[in-house]
């Protein structure tokens, strides 16, 4: 293969498929004005109440429990914090009796946000309430 970018896609598909599943899964990319779902998978954890959050950068943030959230306490970590808000949708739920949750990131059609990433992580709770898992951090392109 003589492109390089063709190369790095293809490397990014097998890594992609080599370490599937993830305990959160997003698409690379998002188109402006577009919705992109946030997948969580985490079977051993069925019931377990998660939290998703997102930030413009990643960052090392402490909780509870001598853990870090890969995230940065930035202005979009904030507005992901408020409940169904209009571009965060579900970011706190349940896993269903599979361990599988979702939520999803509505990005607006703004011309200015194009090129930016967006990078999102979460937690799951144990009864307690106290942090059971921090999620790994995920990264989608806006074009």
């Amino acid at each position: 293969i003589t492109s390089s970018k063709l190369r790095g896609e293809i490397m990014a598909r097998a890594l992609r498929f080599l370490l599937s599943p993830r305990p959160l899964e997003a698409a690379p990319h998002l188109t402006l004005g577009k919705t992109a779902p946030l997948r969580i998978a985490l079977p051993r954890e069925a019931g377990a109440t998660y939290a998703l959050m997102g930030s413009m950068q990643l960052g090392s943030l402490s909780l509870p429990g001598n853990h870090l959230l890969p995230l940065a306490a930035d202005g979009l970590f904030t507005l992901s914090l408020q409940p169904n808000h209009q571009i965060f949708r579900n970011f706190i739920g349940h896993l269903d009796r599979n361990g599988r949750g979702s939520g999803s990131v509505t990005i607006p059609a703004l011309p200015v946000l194009r090129g930016y990433s967006l990078y999102f992580s979460g937690i799951t709770l144990r009864p307690g309430p106290s942090i059971q898992t921090v999620l790994p951090w995920v990264r989608i392109l806006l074009r």
